[in-house]
């Protein structure tokens, strides 16, 4: 009776050895696993593997709503639009045949007083808003028998780029007024000397700038040949709007950011079961950030010349720095067929290295002035990420997933302009800065 009873149990525990994976897994109540766990987790022999990806993110924009053209012109001293009593100019070159030319204000007009009708032409926001742009990634990793990892990897994303301008032509509804006073582009620059004064004959003055000739009548008359011919095409005396960023022609913006990331990591398994694992994560990490917000200012003259001495460039450009560590945690299920969903998460704490730099050159370069500060802060940051594995082959593993990246006490720049040129320090703030987007990519594990 014994040795049948012996005998029986043999035979079950043999059947049970020898049972098909997938038998036995539905018999016990466990889940089935289609494809062969070699794949996935099974243990391998140690070595090398390398990984490529293609990225597609976006950097959040830090600007806000900052007016920088408005339509119209500053008249610093009142000699653009006069006031007062009239006179009629003529050319009196032949006295018995005197020609008129123009009718002239006699005194001038409020000084400082804005001609036109101030609509924003510009802001910052024009260059706002968040773009996508394409990166990669490259890893290279080490992996031991015991399944920890050594993996090292770079990411850079292509620079993102924003443009605006604002020409002569306000909106067609609003037209540029009957002394075409909106078809000039102010920016409101001050304490700035006289290598950014612009054009001398920048505008058409109706005020009449020279000594009054003894005589009435509420006429004068000029024999300057000059002047006959200045006021005879313009109706005015040339004179300027003082400053290249009073009464310009042509203002374009662009914002420019940067981004890329280095790090050092190990992985330690902490659990493996038939259909999930988790692993704990930690090591360095490098960042590096840049922002440059820039203006362009052309100022053309009335016969349309605008050369480079009559241009100005004003710039503001951080560059910020990272230097901490981080650690992590990320968990894997696999779904059946070679799919595999996993996530992954971050924290870390860097200290930043910040260097700001606001410079305003003239477009020749003749003149230029810049101010530029460093600062150091302590910046943490947080990065998660959702992935689907495929494992086609024994070998090759293909990701494709959403990450998020999010870094707090980011210095940035709100409102990039101080349009105090004799200072020069726009604000900065601490803010937070965020990177997010898709990725795809190949492993290869040797």
């Amino acid at each position: 009776m014994r040795s049948r009873t012996g005998w029986l149990l043999g035979w079950i525990c043999a059947a049970l050895v020898i049972l098909p994976t997938s038998a036995r897994a539905q018999h016990l109540g466990r889940p089935v696993v289609e494809h062969p766990l070699p794949l996935m987790w099974a243990e391998r022999d140690e070595g090398f593997y390398v990984a490529m990806e293609a990225l597609i993110m976006r950097m959040n924009n830090p600007l806000n709503s900052q007016a920088v053209a408005f339509r119209g012109l500053w008249d610093d001293t009142g000699f653009i639009r006069g006031t007062g009593g009239l006179l009629n100019v003529f050319d009196v070159t032949d006295p018995d045949n005197p020609l008129y030319i123009t009718t002239l204000f006699n005194e001038p007009g409020t000084s400082g007083q804005f001609l036109g009708t101030g609509q924003v032409a510009m802001q910052t926001q024009d260059v706002g808003g968040n773009r996508f742009v394409p990166g990669t990634r490259f890893t290279l990793g080490y992996r031991l028998r015991n399944g920890i990892a050594f993996e090292g990897n770079y990411m850079s994303l292509v620079a993102s780029r924003q443009t605006s301008t604002a020409g002569i032509m306000p909106p067609v509804q609003f037209g540029v007024r009957n002394d075409f006073s909106d078809s000039f582009l102010s920016s409101p620059f001050y304490n700035f000397g006289p290598y950014l004064s612009g054009p001398s004959n920048d505008v058409v003055s109706n005020v009449f700038l020279l000594p009054l000739p003894p005589g009435g009548g509420g006429f004068v008359g000029i024999v300057d040949p000059d002047l006959i011919d200045e006021l005879s095409t313009f109706g005015g005396f040339l004179v300027p709007a003082y400053g290249i960023t009073n009464g310009a022609e042509i203002m374009e913006q662009d914002l420019r950011q940067r981004f890329a990331s280095s790090e050092l990591n190990m992985r330690v398994p902490i659990f493996q079961g038939d259909v999930t694992r988790t692993y704990w994560t930690g090591g360095v990490r490098w960042m590096g950030s840049e922002e440059r917000y820039r203006l362009r200012i052309v100022d053309f003259d009335v016969d349309s010349e605008g050369g480079p001495e009559n241009s100005m460039v004003y710039s503001n450009k951080i560059k910020n720095h990272y230097y901490g560590v981080q650690s992590g945690l990320g968990t894997e299920a696999y779904l059946g067929y070679g799919f595999a969903f996993g996530v992954d998460a971050k924290i870390g704490v860097s200290a930043e290295n910040s260097k700001a730099a606001v410079k305003v050159e003239r477009g020749d370069g003749l003149y230029s002035t810049k101010r530029s500060n460093n600062q150091f802060l302590v910046a943490p940051h947080v990065q998660g990420g959702a992935y689907i594995w495929w494992y086609p082959i024994e070998g090759v593993q293909i990701r494709a997933g959403y990450e998020f990246l999010g870094i707090f006490n980011a210095r940035r720049s709100p409102s990039p302009i101080d349009f105090d040129l004799g200072r020069l320090q726009p604000k900065y703030e601490n803010m937070f800065m965020s990177i997010d987007g898709f990725t795809l990519g190949v492993a290869f594990i040797f």
